[in-house]
């Protein structure tokens, strides 16, 4: 049991350092100045496809890397990201199969509330000059495409280390290599 924590946690930790990596190294997307949200991809994989307590954490620990890498007032992200937990957990893991696809799509409704939280924050402390309803419009666009994307790559790239690790198993027996055990 030991065991499986250590890994597991090790697991997240390399998740959680290489998106924050990649998410403060790649240059943004010119239209809408919109990074690509690697943290959030990490959080949707722990609220989508493990365990409660794994979610937490990564919530709290990937909620305050991302407001340590922005530019945004303290506890934004974090607040963002547990609602966004809270909802993955009580609504979508309950209607939604186990799969990267679901983690995609998770991520995209998990875009929407940050981005809109962050706007909400700027705009109420006078810290951002109000913009017209379709840049709005373009950028969430883009950032919940940008969250697709993205969240395919790290919810991909930490179910197979999970796999390498041992911290979870195949899903689907009967066809080890389906969608649904990606």
């Amino acid at each position: 049991m030991k065991r499986l924590i250590r890994t597991s946690l090790l697991v997240m930790f390399i998740a959680v350092s290489l998106a924050a990596a990649f998410q403060e190294v790649l240059p943004p997307i010119p239209v809408g100045n919109v990074k690509l949200p690697f943290l959030l991809g990490v959080v949707a994989y722990y609220s989508m496809r493990r365990e409660l307590s794994y979610a937490i954490i990564a919530t709290v620990w990937c909620g305050i890397v991302h407001d340590g890498l922005g530019r945004m007032p303290w506890s934004v992200s974090l607040l963002a990201f547990s609602i966004f937990t809270i909802f993955c957990r009580l609504v979508l893991r309950r209607q939604m199969p186990d799969s990267t696809l679901t983690c995609m799509v998770a991520a995209m409704a998990g875009a929407i509330l940050n981005d809109f939280l962050q706007y909400g924050v700027l705009l109420g402390a006078g810290q951002y000059a109000r913009v017209t309803i379709h840049f709005i419009f373009i950028r969430t666009i883009i950032t919940v495409v940008a969250a697709f994307v993205a969240t395919g790559i790290v919810a991909s790239f930490t179910r197979r280390l999970d796999y390498m690790a041992s911290n979870v198993g195949f899903e689907d027996n009967d066809n080890a290599f389906g969608w649904n055990s990606i």
